[in-house]
């Protein structure tokens, strides 16, 4: 069954859309838990078994894959009974989108003179998207893999995390230290791309105007992150 899921198109494909799968062993607490709960008896000479259980936890499907089985109309069948789990349905989607996006801030990288605002565009979808889409993540930190090798375009991707933490701490009203990581840009990096938005915040926040969109973020540990980098 492992082996049809990871190979045949169709199904890795409703793997990567509508399934979540896991293992329970034929023993311990979880398997008891689990006869328990959907009040089934399994005898450990029918195992394995598989179970088809919606995203409200009913169960849907009880069936064996020691005879032959059609398991894509088996999955089909489950999608049909449940309608499909919503917020999964557009994987798929939102990840040819991420993927896009990563790459078309990455062609700015090599065409821009100002790397700073596709940098930026990164960092965030890293701290976003990329903590959900593990396949995003990866292509994003192989960009900033490059720069990190690079002594000459290290400095840059430094710069923009610096200013990616200011801007999180503005957005959460803690403009004192906002103002601080600006003044460490200015003061480490003078007369440079990063030091000059850096300045220019530091009069927004000192005028008391407000950032110009508020993002979820923690900008605690990406404080800890820019300040060791800065160091580094």
């Amino acid at each position: 069954m492992r082996k049809q899921l990871t190979t045949e198109d169709e199904l890795k494909n409703l793997v990567g859309t509508q399934y979540v799968f896991t293992e329970v062993l034929p023993q311990g607490d979880d398997f008891e838990l689990f006869k328990k709960t959907y009040k089934i008896t399994i005898d450990k000479s029918e195992l394995p078994r598989n179970f088809i259980v919606s995203s409200k936890g009913e169960l849907i499907k009880d069936f064996s894959m020691t005879g032959p089985q059609n398991l894509g109309a088996i999955l089909k069948e489950g999608i049909d009974k449940t309608g499909g789990l919503k917020g999964a349905a557009g994987y798929r989607e939102r990840l040819e989108k991420s993927l896009e996006a990563v790459s078309a801030a990455e062609q700015q990288l090599s065409s821009s003179q100002d790397p700073l605002e596709p940098l930026g565009t990164l960092i965030e979808m890293d701290r976003t998207t990329g903590k959900q889409v593990s396949q995003v993540r990866k292509a994003i930190r192989s960009i900033f893999k490059t720069y990190e090798n690079d002594p000459e375009k290290k400095p840059l991707l430094i710069q923009a995390r610096m200013l990616d933490t200011g801007g999180q701490l503005a957005e959460q009203s803690k403009s004192k230290r906002a103002i601080e990581m600006y003044q460490r840009i200015v003061a480490k990096f003078p007369d440079s791309p990063g030091a000059k938005i850096a300045a220019e915040r530091i009069a927004q926040l000192e005028r008391g105007d407000e950032p110009e969109e508020a993002q979820p973020a923690k900008a605690e540990n990406d404080e800890q992150q820019a300040v060791s980098e800065e160091n580094g």
